[in-house]
């Protein structure tokens, strides 16, 4: 039977429907795992290959070889130049130019391995470049929110097989990101902190550790969407110490390696709020299995084919 879900907190729909999973596809589709084993040559991230990319930024690794890698996306969709205040023409048009930083964080020096192949500890320390990025960017006061993403497979919208995260920092403060501030300011007590207290203990709750844990929601977008949230109130990354870090680290790896075993393409990306708009830092990881249609895209309700106690069940066992 199909189910209605609301989001706890958000005025948001979800149509949970098994069958229409079912449904008969007459269009050949193609094969996920094809996307990741294809070198291509050059590979521009691959190491030998530095002076393919832009000027690097920051890494981790001495002078000869590098572990994990940042510097300028070649393509960005933003630049540090040109910044201007927006305006608002007749009445109904309001723009500005696009400022800021697009960054590319290459997350392995090997061409072969994706992040789930890697160990913990290598996430981990891939938070840290996270953190000392975020940090830099913040200095420049034009910048209004920084964001870093992670698009695994061409169906989640990668272009470059090698594994790698993208970080965008930019002159306009999400919208998304603001409501979720909203609901905290507007009440006496977060929210995300009762999400959590319920989860910890529903079928939905997938791992859990000293300090995070990870959860199916109940009114989940994507099959197998999971996501992973400190269990003590924390906004943003830049406030967890290292052992923090350790079991953040810890819950990311087995829930990409549990979507690598059904070759799932993902986006993975953080809800971050900088120190002076406060509410919970989580980290969302939503697999791109389904195409949205017409009906998503005119009443924004999401039909999502796996019903989330099912995938709590798919990321435990």
């Amino acid at each position: 039977m199909s189910e209605l879900r609301k989001d706890y907190i958000f005025d948001r729909w979800v149509i949970i429907s098994e069958k229409r999973g079912k449904r008969p596809q007459q269009f050949s589709q193609t094969k996920l795992k094809s996307s990741n084993n294809k070198i291509e040559k050059p590979c521009v991230f691959c190491v030998g290959n530095e002076n393919l990319t832009a000027k690097e930024i920051f890494r981790i690794g001495d002078d000869k070889t590098w572990i994990i890698r940042a510097f300028r996306n070649l393509f960005p969709a933003v630049e540090p130049k040109n910044f201007t205040r927006i305006k608002t023409k007749n009445k109904l048009l309001t723009s500005t130019n696009a400022y800021g930083y697009h960054e590319i964080i290459v997350d392995s020096n090997n061409h072969s391995k994706q992040l789930h192949d890697l160990p913990a500890s290598h996430i981990k320390d891939l938070l840290v470049v996270f953190i000392q990025r975020i940090r830099g960017l913040s200095k420049d006061k034009k910048i209004k929110y920084v964001t870093i993403f992670k698009n695994h497979m061409k169906e989640a919208g990668t272009s470059i097989i090698h594994s790698h995260c993208q970080l965008l920092a930019y002159n306009e403060f999400p919208t998304k990101i603001g409501h979720e501030i909203d609901v905290f300011n507007k009440s006496k007590s977060c929210k995300f902190c009762k999400v959590i207290k319920l989860e910890s203990k529903s079928k939905r709750l997938c791992f859990k550790n000293r300090t995070f844990m990870a959860f199916a929601p109940f009114a989940s977008q994507y099959p197998y969407e999971i996501e992973i949230m400190p269990l003590k109130h924390k906004s943003n990354i830049l406030e967890l110490n290292e052992s923090e870090l350790i079991d953040l680290a810890d819950l990311i790896k087995k829930a990409i390696y549990k979507l690598s075993r059904i070759k799932a393409p993902y986006n993975l990306y953080l809800h971050n709020f900088p120190k002076n708009k406060k509410s919970h830092f989580h980290i969302k990881i939503a697999p791109r299995m389904n195409i949205q249609g017409g009906f998503e895209l005119e009443t924004e309700t999401i039909i999502n084919t796996i019903f989330p106690e099912k995938a709590a069940k798919f990321y435990r066992t």
